[in-house]
């Protein structure tokens, strides 16, 4: 994802939280953001530019992982999140490099608030979904289950 393209989304993000936070039906309080694949760049870049009013956010095989942290913009902005961050990798995705995952996880850890990650042994991109040929019924389990305890942990709902 380029820059522009993370821009352009961060632009619809805080116009969607704008909307959101007018309407009744949402509870006031800490936001939850969660993305899959470019979507999970996206609210990486959320939490990011938004950290203040997002207490927790979930990623899921997340694209574009670089095996520079240092590199990427990204990756320097997340270091002064205090969101609790939960990321749930494939074992084979080719949306990723994955011999950046461990880099990516080291230096959030160093940087962040509250990281949490895991690897799903033997799963390939897209394995949350029941509707994809990877999908993977356990693995998917476990991840939803952590997505949810996350949620209901530090947005208390």
């Amino acid at each position: 994802a380029s820059l522009l393209v993370d821009d352009f989304v961060l632009d619809d993000i805080e116009h969607a939280m704008q909307f959101l936070v007018k309407q009744s039906q949402v509870f006031s309080g800490p936001v939850g953001c969660l993305g899959f694949s470019i979507g999970g760049r996206f609210a990486m870049n959320a939490v990011a530019r938004f950290g203040q009013d997002i207490a927790a956010a979930a990623v899921v095989c997340p694209a574009g992982l670089k095996l520079d942290a240092e590199a990427d913009p990204l990756y320097l902005a997340l270091r002064e999140t205090r969101a609790a961050l939960l990321f749930e990798f494939a074992d084979f995705d080719a949306a990723s490099q994955r011999a950046a995952i461990p880099t990516f996880i080291s230096f959030l850890r160093d940087n962040a608030a509250a990281v949490e990650a895991h690897v799903e042994a033997g799963t390939a991109h897209g394995y949350t979904f029941p509707t994809r040929p990877m999908y993977n019924h356990e693995a998917s389990e476990r991840s939803w289950e952590r997505i949810i305890n996350l949620f209901k942990r530090k947005l208390g709902r």
